[in-house]
């Protein structure tokens, strides 16, 4: 696009803005994508990039234009050489002075911030990626723009292509297609290793995009290349400053926590192919929990602790039982491995918790449950979804548990040789209808259940009570046996292939974790370490008593009692 091309669609961006718009903040929108409007060739140095966002009063000014020239600018595909000449030419400040003075002031502050360093002796902070310093503040700032506006999305709006304000449909999140977008990712992540915003923009995007995104992530194997190895880095750097007696930023931590716990319980969450988002990284991840938790015990007595500090805690502990309880870790073939106590603690007493009991009628109800809030294909050779086909997805107008993506997938399922939707349909049907439909309210027993700590969202509660109703009914004649044994067989199976995503077949699978692991571990529980807590092994699923609640038992007494009759050695 020609020079006077780029300024006419400035232009056009700028003249959607609202009325109410504030003048700086206006001068400040047109400066910021004057700079990016030319993907490849940035007319203004990072600095004052960055200087022109802080002076943007509220990024919901922006109108759609506006957000396609930022947005394309941040995710276009580049070569790696259009990369490296970008970060150059954004590092080195050549720009000229502006009729509204953004790269004057810009430069004042930066001055300011100098003479400030200076007088009190420090050097000013260098970066340790390949990009300049203040070209990581600007692209921390613009990928926290993007979270933000994503954090407001409507995502069935936006998967149907109605939405209110960008982005209106999906195409306008992936205007190169998905690949394009994990690869500029991945590339922002390795330009930038100490990035805080680029995961925590990413892990938004998934949830808007959803499956829609799923096979370029595993292609370019995200989970190691934008969680795992960048978290596992930070986590040494932190362990060798506890070392050295330095202080750690506690907000750096827990974002780096955060990060880490949002995106591996997004991929345990997922209602398909999470065991291959995971990208053989479950062992590793689950290594990450266990330091982060080390870590943590260490720097407590530190530190004033806060409840995002104590949140980040338990969510670490609650995302390491999600990963032995999805990937089968608790399996006589999976290998030993030593873990924070927090993290087995946290296993034992979910395992024994009710509402994770998996029953046939809870893998039923989660089958049920699958159709009809994560909206599924439900023919089972599919791997599409409501995300991906948007309007074209349709539910079964019968029985308002499954949908499908077209009509081939519908009239295959129908047809089915081993659980024909034809035969199940009905069952379906009359589940739904003894609870009064999917709308119908809670009954108070069930939501006393969340109080009690069985459960802790609305579809956990629901899970347990379709469970008992279907239970119920097969006890009152409500269900015949036929169709019971039906409606156990389609749910299992449904689980299994689509729910699991693979991971119920990973059992005999071992992705081995860091070598240097245990190693890492003696630095906090050796003779010379940092006195942290004896690690333990995560324990078999037979190991775990059926009378065990939380809280009521000591639980570490119970790991010690468990290990030495199964005559394994209590680490040290």
């Amino acid at each position: 696009m020609s020079r006077n091309g780029s300024q006419a669609r400035v232009a056009a961006a700028v003249a959607e803005l609202p009325p109410t718009a504030r003048f700086d903040t206006v001068n400040a929108i047109r400066y910021l994508l004057s700079g990016l409007v030319d993907v490849h060739n940035p007319t203004y140095c990072s600095g004052s990039l960055h200087f022109a966002i802080s002076k943007i009063d509220d990024m919901r000014n922006f109108s759609d234009k506006c957000w396609s020239i930022f947005y394309e600018f941040l995710f276009v595909e580049r070569t790696e050489e259009q990369v490296q000449a970008l970060l150059k030419k954004l590092s080195k400040c050549t720009c000229k002075e502006d009729a509204k003075g953004i790269h004057r002031r810009y430069v004042a502050v930066r001055d300011s911030r100098r003479r400030v360093m200076q007088s009190l002796n420090r050097d000013v902070e260098e970066s340790t990626g390949p990009a300049s310093r203040e070209t990581e503040w600007f692209f921390e700032s613009a990928f926290n723009q993007v979270r933000e506006r994503l954090e407001r999305v409507d995502v069935v709006d936006v998967t149907k292509g109605v939405g209110k304000s960008w982005p209106r449909k999906l195409s306008d999140l992936l205007p190169g297609g998905p690949d394009v977008i994990v690869q500029s990712i991945i590339r922002w992540q390795r330009t930038i290793p100490d990035s805080f915003m680029i995961p925590r923009a990413t892990i938004r995007l998934i949830g808007v995009c959803q499956y829609t995104l799923h096979d370029s992530l595993i292609k370019y194997n995200t989970m190691n290349n934008l969680v795992l190895e960048p978290t596992r880095n930070r986590l040494l750097t932190y362990i060798s400053k506890l070392e050295a007696g330095e202080s750690i930023d506690v907000d750096d931590f827990v974002t780096v926590v955060s990060n880490l716990v949002s995106y591996t319980s997004q991929v345990c969450g997922q209602a398909m192919k999470s065991g291959l988002l995971m990208s053989q990284g479950e062992i590793k991840a689950l290594q990450l929990c266990s330091l982060i938790l080390y870590i943590a015990d260490a720097l407590r007595p530190r530190i004033k602790t806060s409840r995002n500090f104590e949140n980040a805690y338990d969510f670490t502990s609650t995302v390491g039982y999600l990963i032995i309880r999805d990937f089968n870790m608790r399996s006589p073939d999976r290998p030993n491995l030593k873990l924070h106590p927090a993290i087995v603690a946290k296993d034992i007493v979910k395992t024994s918790s009710p509402s994770q009991k998996e029953t046939p009628e809870h893998v039923a109800a989660l089958a049920m449950i699958a159709g009809r809030e994560h909206h599924l294909c439900s023919c089972l050779t599919c791997e599409l979804s409501f995300s991906q086909v948007g309007n074209a997805f349709k539910m079964c107008n019968n029985c308002q548990t499954v949908g499908y993506c077209d009509r081939a997938c519908q009239v295959k399922d129908w047809k089915d040789e081993k659980y024909p939707h034809k035969g199940i349909c009905e069952v379906l049907k009359k589940v739904v209808q003894a609870r009064g439909g999917w709308r119908a309210p809670l009954p108070f027993e069930f939501q006393d259940m969340a109080v009690e700590g069985l459960a802790v969202t609305k579809g956990d509660l629901v899970i347990l009570q379709l469970e008992a109703l279907m239970t119920e009914m097969k006890e009152r004649g409500k269900l015949t046996e036929d169709e019971w044994e039906s409606l156990l067989g389609w749910g299992k199976r449904l689980y299994e292939e689509k729910v699991m995503g693979g991971k119920s077949r990973m059992g005999s699978v071992y992705n081995p974790g860091y070598d240097d692991y245990e190693v890492i571990l003696s630095r906090f529980t050796g003779p010379k370490g940092l006195k942290g807590s004896i690690p333990v092994f995560i324990p078999r699923s037979d190991d775990i008593p059926d009378d065990l609640c939380g809280g009521e038992v000591d639980l570490l007494a119970h790991m010690e009692k468990m290990m030495k009759s199964l005559d394994i050695p209590i680490p040290i």
